[in-house]
């Protein structure tokens, strides 16, 4: 009988105690996946004259990798546009993405350059046609 009694006192004071170590565990597990993701890893929307224009999910191993990314269309269409990004490339403080988008013959190139303060920005062109633009996290 002893032992049932020993078990129901510790379990009466270990909902608290499980909980807060719960929520250790899922801080410690968030840090550590965080170990794994580079600086780029996320959701990013890129705004073009203060517009948002489009919304790139990327993923940068933490281990140097090759970056990867999928660009959709922000608006949230009934029927959203979406897509790969066929060529994502960091260079130290330059970034390039390129990619096509359904109907257009030539590729939507978003070169930015990441500046101290302002995070990444630069231009974005499709064809001939060019816009500043700059990427922030979402």
């Amino acid at each position: 009988m002893l032992p049932i009694l020993i078990a129901l006192a510790f379990a009466n004071g270990s909902p608290a105690k499980s909980e807060a170590d719960f929520s250790m565990r899922i801080r410690e597990s968030s840090a550590a996946a965080e170990t794994l993701q580079g600086p780029l890893d996320g959701r990013w929307i890129l705004y073009a004259q203060g517009r948002p224009a489009f919304v790139f999910q990327i993923v940068d191993p933490a281990d140097g990798g090759p970056l990867q990314a999928a660009w959709s269309d922000p608006d949230g269409r009934s029927a959203p546009r979406m897509g790969i990004v066929n060529e994502i490339v960091r260079d130290g403080r330059n970034l390039r993405l390129a990619f096509t988008l359904p109907g257009d013959a030539r590729a939507t190139v978003i070169q930015l350059r990441y500046q101290d303060r302002l995070g990444w920005s630069d231009e974005i062109a499709n064809g001939a046609r060019g816009a500043a633009a700059e990427l922030r996290r979402r």
